[in-house]
């Protein structure tokens, strides 16, 4: 291949990347929409504490403010500690995701997913954090005395993309001579 040759597929290969993470900003700012979004509207619509019943017996919709994280960490620590903690812990995260983001294989579509939807429940509940101090969450799942901890749409993005991330990680390629691109790469090259 030439110069002038090799230099046009650069090219090209660069707006592919560039049209690949504008399209990933897109989805993590609709998917902070949507997070934001139903929050507002519980806020709007629910007495905190309140509960309503969609499917009796195992889902119900409710109004809690979640000072920790995940499971109620860190849920007695004071505003003081707590905010500042989560802040940095994201902000770092969201750097690391987007460097992520950046250096990631052309055609990682299962990567670039679960990290969409990482970026995407850090920021939503980041928000929250920055605007609140705590983090509203309203979907409670439960079966007679068994309840889940209460949780939101930005949880459930994090929940999937970590899913997503550990499907993608298992099933790469296993490499057995030590050559293998995307065995190497340390994430998968297909879809």
């Amino acid at each position: 291949m030439g110069s002038e040759e090799k230099n046009v597929h650069e090219v090209i290969a660069g707006r592919a990347r560039l049209w690949a993470l504008a399209l990933m900003a897109l989805a993590v700012l609709g998917l902070v929409g949507i997070d934001q979004a139903t929050k507002l509207l519980v806020q709007q619509s629910f007495v905190l504490g309140e509960h309503r019943p969609i499917i009796a017996g195992c889902f119900d919709l409710t109004y809690t403010l979640n000072p920790g994280a995940a499971f109620g960490f860190l849920k007695d620590s004071s505003a003081t500690l707590r905010v500042p903690f989560f802040f940095i812990v994201s902000t770092l995260a969201l750097g690391v995701l987007a460097y992520l983001a950046a250096s990631s294989p052309a055609g990682a579509t299962l990567y670039r997913a679960s990290l969409v939807l990482l970026a995407s429940g850090a920021i939503g509940n980041l928000i929250d954090r920055i605007r609140l101090g705590e983090v509203v969450d309203f979907i409670l799942l439960y079966y007679r005395d068994y309840r889940w901890p209460a949780f939101n749409v930005a949880d459930s993005a994090i929940t999937v993309g970590v899913a997503a991330l550990i499907i993608d990680v298992l099933r790469k390629p296993v490499r057995v001579d030590g050559v293998g691109g995307a065995a190497e790469s340390g994430v998968s090259s297909g879809t």
